[in-house]
């Protein structure tokens, strides 16, 4: 049988068609039109995993940050899965209420410990259950993966054992690629969780490979057509426009500044551009889950980055 008949080449083609017509779509958003305010989202009850790693100080700092400007309720759970041991408790949160893990998995513990207690925002060191050096700096570990997958609410990830000068939240960066279903929702949060002094950018960030995927389109239908990478800067700006505006009257409204900016991939890292060791910016990504490229660019997003990670996701 031709191979052009095969179930493989059809799912394919089917994915090399949706890619082009999203990236199609982009050249289609010219007017800003109406636009809602981006109401700040805040939580009230902040769930800790404790892992005893030396990540666990940072997720307490975060914490009890939190705790101290929102008033919100912190809980940890020690969700290692060794027998027999318990975790040092930081300081921080000694104060915390303690809940009781099952013997399960550690994801298992984290997201039944997050549904019974009617957690908001969970905070959990990223790899979990393993040393930041053992593992790696490539790899997020699979209680991460599966937390990813499965928690309804917003996940912030410790990423490194170091101590934050200042606070965490007086500095957010939210990175975005192209559309996004959670995007709206991850602005929400930011807003809501970015200090009334702080900064909060929105950071489009232009693809290499999605800007050869669009000029291909382009030159497919017109093929005189010249495509530049100015001119792909130009329209993913306009797609996120809305969220631009509202992420303004948000920064007026609540005080703390805001700045929107683009990035080319090939361009030095996004994460260390100015970023002093001793005080990264929170980073702030948005994962549509039903979208794989959105998957794929979280889980990279959070093995490269030196910052913690506040991840919101919709199904």
């Amino acid at each position: 049988p031709s191979p052009h008949s095969s179930p493989m080449f059809e799912q394919t083609q089917r994915q090399v068609d949706h890619d082009i017509q999203q990236s199609m779509d982009l050249f289609r958003r010219a007017k800003v039109g109406s636009v809602s305010p981006i109401q700040p989202l805040v939580p009230k009850r902040v769930l800790v995993a404790l892992d005893g790693s030396a990540q666990d100080e940072l997720s307490a700092a975060i914490a009890n940050q939190l705790q101290a400007r929102l008033n919100c309720e912190l809980a940890v759970v020690d969700a290692t899965e060794t027998s027999g041991r318990t975790v040092d408790i930081p300081e921080p949160l000694q104060a915390a209420s303690s809940l009781d893990a099952i013997d399960d998995d550690s994801y298992e513990q984290i997201v039944v410990a997050a549904a019974d207690w009617n957690a908001e925002l969970v905070i959990v060191p990223c790899p979990f259950g393993r040393d930041f050096e053992t593992i790696g700096a490539d790899s997020t570990g699979t209680v991460i993966d599966v937390l990813l997958a499965r928690l309804p609410m917003p996940l912030i990830a410790t990423r490194a054992p170091f101590d934050p000068a200042g606070d965490v939240f007086s500095r957010l960066r939210m990175v975005l690629t192209g559309e996004n279903e959670a995007a709206r929702a991850a602005a929400q949060w930011a807003a809501g969780l970015v200090h009334p002094e702080g900064h909060l950018e929105l950071m489009l960030e232009v693809e290499g490979e999605f800007f050869e995927n669009v000029r291909e389109a382009m030159q497919s239908v017109h093929p005189d057509a010249e495509v530049s990478i100015e001119s792909l800067e130009s329209a993913l700006a306009k797609t996120h426009a809305r969220l631009h505006v509202g992420l303004q009257q948000a920064a007026a409204a609540g005080g703390f500044d805001y700045g929107l900016s683009i990035h080319r991939q090939s361009e030095a890292e996004p994460f260390t551009v100015n970023d002093p060791a001793a005080h990264p910016p929170l980073l702030v990504l948005a994962l549509e889950r039903a979208d794989s490229a959105s998957q794929g660019h979280v889980h990279s997003r959070i093995r490269r980055s030196p910052h913690p990670v506040l991840v919101v996701s919709v199904d």
